[in-house]
């Protein structure tokens, strides 16, 4: 079990020379990875820049991605790699400055990569996936994780292809069950059933494996605070004592039946699938931690459909997927 102590961290720009060093100085960060086809993003800010090296961000805008590496001295990783969107330069207090930096992952493929194309008879639903892969990879996004089942299949007649890319995208996790996302510059395709594989398995939470205080239910999902760990990502599958969440309360109105079927399961088997990540960190202060949502991989709708999203997630989720209404 690798030992969570002695704080890591790196920030790596691309598109300029020369880039600074901030290792010396405060960075503070936030990153959100979501379910759907939201982009992940980072807020990244920095204290105490001179001006000099602030304008080669404001006004040069030399530098085009950011790539934040953070964990511990025995388990680090990426936790956000995107291009920069905006950077705003200012003062904190009246003696210090900070600089923000704001960057998104896949956005210029997720809002332009657009498909036309036609595939001929016999083509199957990896066929599709590849076509929009093809039609993202000038943004610079690559393949990652695809589902098994995209080669069982085989269409009887051609079809054309003429759309934006998530919009195919779309059909094709309602179809087989499964969620896209780009996350890394990689576009994934999960199964809702299996979540993303890891070689060792599921990464067991608790007390001893970087897990803070008690897991808790509400209606938005299961919510498990974790020291920053950077191997558990969106969609990771991780296991965690059912006795250890804490239940929410029962809706008491005139609703409360109807409202009290929407609290997402409890999983018996302790395996959840990982839908919102949330990271922060401070390297002058003690904040270093993961905010998860999660659901049970065996979570159903209460009509019994499996795939069901809480409410306060519908906003990241691309259209027409299913929710608790």
């Amino acid at each position: 079990m690798p030992r969570l102590y002695d704080r890591a961290f790196s920030l790596t720009l691309e598109g300029g020379s020369n880039a600074p060093d901030f290792s010396k100085l405060r960075v503070r960060f936030i990153t959100r990875q979501t379910v759907g086809s939201t982009p992940n993003i980072a807020v990244i800010s920095i204290y105490n820049v001179s001006q000099e090296t602030a304008n080669r961000f404001t006004t040069d805008k030399e530098f085009k991605k950011v790539t934040l590496e953070a964990g511990y001295r025995d388990i680090r990783g990426v936790i956000f790699k995107g291009e920069i969107q905006k950077c705003i330069y200012g003062p904190e207090s009246p003696i210090e400055t900070r600089l923000d930096i704001y960057a998104q992952d896949g956005y210029q493929a997720i809002s332009y990569a657009k498909v036309n194309t036609a595939l001929a008879a016999g083509y199957t639903s990896r066929d599709v996936l590849n076509a929009c892969h093809k039609a993202m990879s000038p943004f610079g996004i690559s393949l990652g994780f695809v589902a098994d089942g995209l080669t069982r299949t085989k269409a009887s007649r051609g079809i054309v292809l003429s759309d934006y890319a998530t919009a195919i995208l779309r059909t094709l996790e309602n179809k087989h069950g499964a969620r896209w996302s780009v996350t890394g510059g990689k576009l994934n395709l999960v199964s809702n059933s299996k979540g993303m594989p890891s070689q060792s398995g599921p990464y067991v939470l608790n007390s001893e494996t970087g897990m803070i205080s008690r897991p808790w239910q509400d209606f938005d999902g299961i919510h498990v605070k974790t020291l920053l760990i950077p191997t558990i990502q969106y969609e990771s599958v991780i296991k965690i004592d059912q006795k250890s969440v804490t239940q929410s309360a029962p809706d008491q109105s005139i609703r409360a039946e109807a409202v009290n079927q929407m609290l997402p399961t409890i999983a018996a088997d302790g395996l959840y699938r990982v839908l919102y990540v949330e990271r922060r960190g401070d390297t002058y202060s003690n904040e270093w931690y993961n905010d998860l949502t999660c659901l049970s991989l065996t979570n159903k709708q209460p009509d019994g459909t499996p795939g069901f999203v809480p409410q306060s997630l519908v906003p990241y989720l691309a259209p027409g997927l299913p929710t608790e209404n």
